[in-house]
């Protein structure tokens, strides 16, 4: 089967993200992927990239003391991935929940 590769703009959408997308990521579940704003959070968007949003952190200052930031992440289940946290040279393995409000 042949295949194509059409280039999204996921940024475009989210003008509030300032470095841009990093390559981390993945499929939460079939509906809906996370993205990583590099330096910034985790993403979450539909699987076909729309209506994406940046994800508001709620405890993070706990584990960055208000310097650090997520490195990489990874999708674990539909309301959970782990991410690592990167702050004052060391990394930390974190997992969190997405909740919808």
């Amino acid at each position: 089967m042949p295949l194509q590769a059409k280039l999204v703009r996921v940024a475009e959408d989210l003008p509030e993200v300032q470095i841009g997308i990093d390559v981390w990521g993945g499929f939460l579940d079939d509906e809906h992927v996370l993205l990583l704003a590099t330096e910034q959070g985790p993403i979450v968007a539909t699987a076909d990239f729309r209506e994406p949003a940046l994800v508001p952190w709620v405890g993070f200052d706990s584990v960055s003391d208000g310097e650090g930031f997520i490195e990489l992440a990874a999708p674990l289940a539909p309301d959970r991935f782990a991410g690592v946290v990167w702050n004052h040279g060391t990394r930390q393995t974190t997992v969190w929940r997405l909740e919808r409000v």
